[in-house]
Order: structure tokens, then sequence, then C-alpha cells
């Protein structure tokens, strides 16, 4: 059956870099220059004021997809870790709801920005955005918990054997 994001999961972007008016502690923050395709680069963190009230709502979780919102509009990747960290605005974190699967959600982005399907979506002349209201309208599959983990299995297994084949080994 075919689903919006908005049915299966809640979309919320990340806080506003002010620093005029960013109260609290630094802390370390994602933005979307650490997001790449399929995965984080963790190398190059920013901090920023956070007040202790903020941090549940601007918090990512094991799992949480993170989607660009400009830039490379929908460039995306799945936080994999244990601990959590916070999030600036140009980034939807995604917080799927149960029996869904986010590296199925993750390789469907992916594909539809290979197939140029995300431009229907974005916004801006020079540089692309993708709102919360576009993400939350795009369409997407929604197969079974069991069809999305052979479908991300059998993903990740033609990756592996392309890598082994570049690397030589």
């Amino acid at each position: 059956m075919w689903c919006r994001l908005e049915d299966i999961a809640q979309s919320d972007l990340g806080k506003t870099l002010d620093k005029a008016k960013n109260k609290g502690t630094y802390r370390p923050y994602l933005r979307s220059v650490n997001i790449r395709w399929g995965s984080i680069d963790l190398n190059d963190l920013n901090q920023m004021k956070f007040e202790d009230e903020e941090i549940p709502r601007y918090t990512i979780k094991k799992d949480d997809l993170l989607i660009c919102e400009g830039g490379e509009a929908g460039r995306c990747a799945v936080w994999a870790y244990k601990n959590s960290i916070l999030y600036q605005n140009a980034i939807h974190r995604i917080r799927f709801h149960k029996l869904i699967h986010p590296y199925f959600y993750l390789y469907a982005i992916w594909l539809y920005n290979d197939i140029n399907l995300l431009d229907k979506f974005t916004k801006g002349v020079t540089i692309k955005h993708l709102t919360k209201s576009a993400l939350n309208n795009i369409p997407f599959p929604l197969p079974p918990m069991n069809e999305q983990i052979k479908i991300v299995d059998l993903i990740e297994n033609l990756f592996s054997i392309l890598k082994s084949i570049i690397d030589g080994s």
C-alpha cells in the first residue's frame, strides 16, 4: 500500500542557530554537512547553546532518519548510535511509528533522488529546499515489515558485494 510520511512518522526540524537569542549550555549538534548519503560524519561537530528544557525536542535517537532540508535536499542517513545527539534546523528528524524499518525509507529516498523524483517536491531556484509540508506529501510504498527487512538486507548485501569489487578483495 502507499502512504505519506506523516502517516507513518513524526517529522521535526532542529533548532535554529541564533547566537543572539540562544541561551543555555554549549552542546555538540549535527548540521546538514554532517549528513552523507547513508552515513554520518561526526568528525566536525559544532556547538550551540541549548537550554535543558529544549533537549527532548531537539534530540536524535537511535533509528531516527535524518534528512537534509536544504543544499542537497533529501540527502539522508539513519542515526545508528546508542547515544543521542542534538540537531539544527537544516535537518528533518524522522521518528517512525512502530513496524517501520528506517533503512527501507533511507533507500527509498535515495532512489527518489537518483531518479529525480525529489525535484518535484523541492522549492528554490539556486538552493533547493525540502520543506516539512513537501516532505510529508511524498508518496512512499509501505510493504509489510518482513518485506522491508528483506529489501534492506538485499540492498546492503549488494552494497557489500560492490564494495569488495571496488576494493579488489
